[in-house]
């Protein structure tokens, strides 16, 4: 029979210390678990607030051992709605480090892992040119042209020193050919903004705000990018549609990468930890066939041109 772990209170408040993320201040209403997109696209495979009780609870060995914690993208949407500020992304990054010290395990996991998350980024960028293109946007380009100096305007300036804090902070940069924070900013700053807004990158951001609270100069990254995003659907760089489009897009990736992280332990860990039951090797693969019904046909109109929707057709 196997034992019920039960509960610490010592190492409880050891890990509140440690991991800083006001934990036992969780209600367990249950936000963080709405507010995460990869608990949202899985049905309830990365619950934040169930790595947060069991932090609350002291059991260190169940908290290290989930696989929740690397499925994790660090986006702090959990942190932002929580109502008692607790951090449960503090709490899955006090839980990885651990399992790394404690030797759950290996140190090679822990560079396959980043490379896979190079990979997801990488793939989400094809997925959005490919989807832009689908939805009838013909001036979507997958990566800018070298820049003249032409280009440039002559009263070009910005505080950013290009020091790279936003890059290092960024739980998306994935190098300069996927999604570099840094990059945009000062290409941004060289009136370089249509390029921006015809490139896939500036959709992979997670506006997790990262880049904004380290930067040292005050810039805010979150907004800059965000108001790309707008511009480019103002300017018509992109449908109008698709900002939707893409949260379904988005949701495909979460699940393959969930599914490509259960194959990447499951090639680390014990057999006593059984096997997954929803892995897969092949991330690409996964994405073009994803069996979730998300990779719908383009363009979907609601209505046919010149046909009422239903209801109106019925009172009239």
């Amino acid at each position: 029979m196997t034992p019920t772990p039960m509960p610490s209170s010592q190492i409880a408040r050891r890990i509140a210390e440690d991991a800083r993320s006001e934990n036992r201040m969780c209600w367990t209403c249950g936000s963080c678990d709405f507010e995460c997109p990869v608990n949202v696209a899985t049905g309830g495979r990365l619950r934040p607030q169930r790595l947060v009780r069991l932090a609350s609870l002291g059991l260190f060995d169940e908290l290290v051992a989930a696989p929740e914690i690397w499925y994790c993208l660090q986006c702090n949407g959990c942190r932002q709605v929580c109502p008692n500020l607790v951090r449960p992304s503090e709490v899955i990054a006090y839980a990885r480090s651990e399992a790394m010290q404690q030797a759950v395990l290996p140190e090679a996991f822990y560079f396959e892992h980043a490379a896979l998350q190079v990979q997801r980024q990488r793939l989400a960028r094809q997925s959005a040119a490919t989807l832009a293109g689908a939805i009838g946007t013909a001036r979507f380009l997958d990566r800018t042209g070298p820049i003249q100096l032409a280009d440039l305007p002559r009263t070009a300036t910005s505080p950013c020193w290009t020091c790279g804090e936003c890059s290092s902070a960024c739980p998306a940069a994935g190098g300069r050919d996927v999604f570099d924070p840094r990059s945009i900013f000062r290409a941004l700053a060289l009136g370089l903004s249509q390029s921006l807004k015809q490139s896939p990158a500036i959709w992979l951001c997670l506006s997790c705000g990262r880049c904004t609270d380290v930067c040292s100069q005050g810039i805010d990254g979150r907004q800059i990018i965000a108001e790309l995003q707008q511009d480019a659907i103002a300017e018509g760089f992109v449908a109008a549609g698709f900002p939707f489009h893409w949260r379904r897009q988005v949701r495909v990736v979460h699940r393959c990468w969930v599914n490509a992280v259960d194959h990447l332990l499951d090639t680390y860990r014990a057999p006593a930890h059984g096997t997954p039951t929803r892995s897969c090797s092949d991330m690409a693969a996964c994405i073009k066939t994803d069996t979730f019904g998300e990779t719908i046909p383009f363009p979907r109109p609601v209505n046919p041109p010149g046909e009422l929707p239903a209801e109106l057709r019925r009172q009239a």
